[in-house]
């Protein structure tokens, strides 16, 4: 309730005397429920609006109100107006303009918010680290088993889906997101997705994955090469993970994050190598695998303490190959703590 408490909090700033969710991210932040439907958000309480297929396990808990109904408007419209409702909050990017116009005619103002429980969620409380150390830890089981199982002749696709069902055995309740496995020259791609193609010798092969565990994801990417592996491979290699070095070296509470991804890419630009790097530094993780705060150059927000979020710096030559490594961090009073410094990460 404590989440729910700091959220009632900001209603005086925003002008609302209730609050509207229909984000999953952001009802299972404040429920530890997944459902569909909605939750509102008012001083008389909290409640929760959803049908018969989630009854059993929501009517089991007794912190909230439930309803359950087929017809979610015509319950939020009751309970509205029961509430006496007059300024409504709602999430801008999420609720349907059907819905809108619906809820509009029974409310004084419809208030639209952006971004408030998504900058609450910026801030991992103890309980939501060790859950994302525990996601991390499957996913350095996994890439301990893909290793060992990496051999010329598999397909890009058959490698990520043998990751899955590993991932699943080691404890994930899902995948983060579909692994990304290439290899040779489709590593240029940096969201390239897993195909047909076969697994050859001499050449490196991009391992981007995450476990979704307790509700909570992990990321992490990784290079492996079979056989030889050229200077110009190596040489870039080592570029990368020392970008990822020095931004490492800048997290600290009160730090810009702009100032960091400018940091990196001055980097590469001593080495004429900028505009290899396609895509921002890294993004929050949390409940979902890209969350806030992102970490670009275009953003000012300071860095705090309790903020987990993923460093990933990459070059990429388009129909060569391409080099990424991402980890894991956590912003500490001291500094900065690697939550994935542990997996093994040279080629």
């Amino acid at each position: 309730m404590k989440r729910i408490k700091a959220l009632l909090n900001k209603f005086s700033q925003y002008k609302i005397d209730a609050f509207l969710i229909e984000s999953q991210s952001n009802k299972f932040y404040l429920t530890g429920k997944e459902f569909e439907g909605f939750v509102l958000i008012s001083f008389q309480g909290v409640y929760i609006i959803s049908d018969a297929r989630f009854s059993e396990e929501l009517l089991s808990q007794k912190k909230f109100g439930v309803i359950i109904t087929p017809f979610y408007f015509k319950e939020l419209r009751k309970l509205i107006k029961k509430l006496k409702i007059s300024h409504l909050g709602f999430e801008e990017k999420i609720l349907a303009f059907k819905g809108y116009e619906i809820l509009k005619e029974c409310v004084k103002r419809m208030v639209p918010l952006q971004n408030i429980l998504e900058e609450m969620r910026m801030i991992k409380d103890k309980e939501e680290i060790e859950t994302i150390r525990e996601s991390i830890r499957i996913i350095s089981k996994c890439l301990e088993f893909i290793q060992e199982i990496i051999s010329p002749g598999k397909t890009e696709k058959e490698l990520a889906s043998q990751l899955i069902r590993f991932m699943l055995l080691m404890g994930a309740s899902n995948y983060s997101f579909f692994p990304i496995v290439l290899s040779g020259k489709n590593t240029s791609l940096p969201h390239g997705r897993p195909g047909n193609k076969k697994i050859l010798l001499n050449e490196p092969i991009l391992i981007d994955i995450g476990a979704k565990f307790r509700g909570y994801c992990s990321d992490l990417t990784r290079i492996f090469y079979l056989g030889r592996i050229p200077l110009i491979f190596k040489e870039n290699f080592k570029l990368v993970k020392e970008a990822q070095d020095i931004a490492f070296k800048m997290i600290k509470p009160g730090m810009k994050i702009s100032s960091i991804e400018k940091r990196v890419r001055d980097f590469f630009k001593k080495y004429r190598k900028n505009k290899f790097f396609l895509h921002s530094l890294g993004h929050g993780i949390g409940i979902d695998v890209h969350e806030h705060p992102f970490i670009s150059q275009y953003n000012d927000l300071e860095l705090r303490e309790g903020m987990v979020f993923t460093i990933e710096p990459a070059l990429y030559f388009a129909g060569k190959f391409g080099i990424r490594i991402e980890d894991i961090v956590l912003v500490n009073k001291r500094g900065v703590q690697v939550l994935s410094d542990y997996i093994h990460k040279s080629i």
